[in-house]
């Protein structure tokens, strides 16, 4: 009938657009899966790749698994990734080399003036203080000092190392000489204190490097190194390096110690420096007391002229 053949009409319309609209979904579904997978997430990807490039992040990890047009894209990006990295590698190069130079320069700078003011007739107390705050001013030490070894005036009386209740105490009795601190520039200035005298021949650093058991000690890291005996004072001051080493005469012979702590690491093209300062310290030690001894003997001669008659 009419009526039936309406009905068989509207179910297969009915039919067909359900198939129709599933098919479009089936579809669209399919467009959009393969369109996250294949381009949305790999822009994605690269577009965050890129943002870190540019905020300076040049390791960052470029994705290169595909060979149309987004796969050759990244690709692109990587090279030029590689090439930034060649190229700031070669500047932050050549600014470390400029550096240095500048570095140097200010050093040897340093170390000329320092070496015109030790040319002075001034005592040489006033030289060793200007030793002492050289290191400080070029290496940018926290403090320097300079000890040298004279026969012991304290060991009666006064004597720091005989306060008691610290466990840094070293007896001294039989030794007859000690280092008398006769220098400090930087954070400490003053000449008293307990490491005004310090005894040889004892497990203190400085006086094993004035005694000659260890020739020089340098370390960046004096929090846990076990030379330096009060860790928890260096994490205090937030020291970071010490470098000690020994005052010698032409004959080989002990005549002091040249020491410096800082809060920065010491460099390797600073040892040189601080070993230049050490040696011209050793000589103007050894010319100053020459020059003592030969005032002495003018006295002395001199006396005697006078008082020949």
């Amino acid at each position: 009938s009419r009526e039936r053949v309406n009905q068989l009409v509207m179910t297969t319309s009915s039919l067909s657009i359900l198939i129709l609209l599933m098919v479009i979904l089936a579809v669209f579904t399919a467009h959009y899966i393969l369109s996250d997978r294949y381009i949305f997430k790999p822009l994605a990807k690269l577009e965050a790749s890129v943002e870190s490039i540019s905020a300076g992040k040049l390791d960052a990890v470029i994705e290169v698994s595909q060979k149309d047009e987004i796969g050759q894209l990244a690709q692109a990006f990587q090279k030029m990734m590689i090439n930034l990295k060649k190229m700031t590698a070669s500047r932050d190069d050549l600014n470390h080399e400029i550096e240095v130079r500048k570095r140097a320069e200010a050093n040897i700078l340093g170390l000329s003036q320092l070496k015109e003011r030790l040319i002075s007739t001034d005592p040489l107390e006033w030289k060793l203080e200007q030793i002492t705050q050289s290191v400080v001013d070029i290496l940018k030490a926290d403090f320097a000092r300079i000890w040298l070894i004279k026969k012991g005036d304290l060991c009666d009386q006064n004597c720091p190392r005989r306060q008691p209740g610290n466990y840094r105490i070293e007896t001294c009795e039989g030794k007859g000489e000690c280092l008398h601190l006769t220098a400090s520039s930087g954070r400490y200035t003053h000449l008293d204190g307990l490491h005004s005298r310090v005894p040889l021949h004892t497990r203190l650093k400085i006086s094993q490097i004035a005694s000659g058991a260890i020739q020089g000690h340098l370390t960046n890291d004096v929090t846990t190194d076990p030379m330096v005996l009060d860790h928890a004072w260096a994490k205090q001051l937030g020291l970071t390096s010490f470098a000690g080493y020994r005052l010698r005469a032409s004959g080989g012979e002990s005549i002091g110690v040249l020491a410096l702590f800082s809060r920065q690491k010491i460099m390797p093209e600073d040892h040189s420096l601080i070993q230049t300062i050490v040696s011209t310290t050793s000589e103007v030690i050894q010319v100053s007391r020459a020059q003592d001894l030969l005032k002495m003997s003018e006295e002395k001669f001199r006396n005697l002229f006078e008082n020949a008659q």
